[in-house]
């Protein structure tokens, strides 16, 4: 069953007192009233830090400005896709599993039913859509100054 509870807090520290998110604090109350889960989890994030550490070890987040492209022939969000796709395949990296996507706010980019978000989301699934921050503070801004007048 999927709720959409998240599963961190805002404080990811074992001395936290309070809350410390929804996922360790489940896990505590399951542990408390079932020895069995409770061996089964001490047990498993032994095992859990251990594959972290590999893979911090092994892999490194890596950013690099690929370029600039020209989408003026076509602006829809079709044709965007499609280039980006296609550069994605152009630098051989269309097969790996890119983490997260960020576009502004305009329909065409991050239109929930045919934007260019939901049409990369087709092709790479396991990436998480984030609203630009920057085009976010313009919004507010722009919208309170129209207020202000």
């Amino acid at each position: 069953m999927v709720i959409g509870l998240a599963l961190r807090g805002h404080v990811e520290k074992s001395s936290t007192v309070s809350n410390t998110g929804n996922f360790k604090e489940l896990c505590t109350l399951f542990a408390m009233n079932d020895k069995e889960f409770s061996d089964f989890l001490t047990e498993k994030l032994t095992i859990q830090v251990g594959l972290f550490k590999i893979v911090y070890l092994n892999y490194s987040v890596c950013e690099r400005f690929i370029g600039f492209y020209d989408v003026s022939n076509g602006r829809g969000a079709e044709h965007i896709s499609i280039e980006i796709l296609s550069v994605l395949k152009k630098f051989g990296i269309s097969d790996i599993p890119l983490v997260t996507r960020t576009y502004d706010g305009a329909n065409v980019m991050s239109g929930s039913t045919s934007g260019v978000k939901t049409r990369i989301r087709d092709s790479h699934p396991e990436g998480i859509f984030i609203h630009c921050m920057a085009h976010k503070l313009n919004l507010v801004v722009t919208n309170t100054c129209r207020t202000i007048k």
